[in-house]
């Protein structure tokens, strides 16, 4: 996108205009290290990382600091673009994921049912069938809009909190951290304190304001990295679909 090519040559500007370093700086991996903004604790190795968000649902595998490795991802639609999309569907506003939040908070998340176990057995997501369901639900107008709202963010956030839970049953799991926009809902927050809880395992995430896109987890990760001594080579350019699975640094 022509933002982010400003935005790059922007940066090594102001980076060779006054001598400082110019750290780059992984966007979902940012979005991983937005719940330590404000965190002072210890960190328990390896690391569970999840992204949810509306260009992105995917888990990540962290056995030390700064190196992540692609666990699964979704097969279709990110779980916020989903949201977005069912809200959109139900006449809300954009951004549709807060605004299905409101009116779901209204309805009954027990009323309709909705296939929740997808992929059991693996670390990718899928949210079509959900997404196909719901339409067909809304088409056949037999249940209220809050109930439909309910009962679909219901489902989403199962599917988020199972693959969770399948990923801790299956690795060796010291903390597992969630980022991203879509962590903003509060369904999803008390669900994943409930799975806290009950797995007996701690589990960050970031407050709101660092749960949507913003400038502190970018700048918060690249002084980390700054003290690790990561180096910057001007033969490096950006690249709007680089992903956690070729970030090995």
């Amino acid at each position: 996108p022509g933002s982010l090519l400003v935005g790059w040559e922007f940066a090594k500007g102001v980076s060779l205009s006054a001598g400082i370093p110019l750290i780059p700086v992984n966007h979902l991996e940012a979005h991983l290290f937005a719940p330590f903004l404000d965190f002072e604790g210890k960190v328990d190795f390896p690391l569970l990382g999840m992204v949810v968000s509306g260009g992105h649902t995917l888990l990540a595998y962290s056995p030390a600091p700064y190196d992540f490795y692609l666990l699964g991802q979704t097969r279709d639609d990110a779980c916020g673009e989903a949201l977005d999309k069912i809200a959109r569907l139900l006449g809300l506003p954009y951004p549709g994921g807060p605004h299905l939040e409101k009116l779901a908070e209204k309805g009954n998340a027990k009323r309709i049912d909705f296939p929740k176990k997808i992929l059991p057995q693996s670390y990718d997501f899928s949210f079509s069938g959900l997404k196909t369901h719901a339409v067909r639900i809304f088409q056949s107008g037999k249940y209220k809009v809050e109930d439909l709202a309910a009962s679909f963010q219901e489902a989403v956030m199962d599917i988020l909190v199972d693959k969770l839970d399948y990923a801790v049953e299956t690795l060796k799991v010291g903390t597992v951290v969630v980022g991203g926009g879509v962590v903003a809902n509060k369904r999803l927050r008390k669900k994943l304190d409930e799975f806290s809880r009950k797995r007996k395992i701690p589990l960050l995430y970031p407050k709101v304001s660092y749960s949507l896109d913003n400038g502190a987890m970018i700048a918060g990760l690249a002084y980390f990295k700054y003290l690790k001594g990561v180096e910057f080579s001007w033969r490096e350019d950006i690249d709007p679909s680089f992903n956690l699975e070729r970030w090995k640094r």
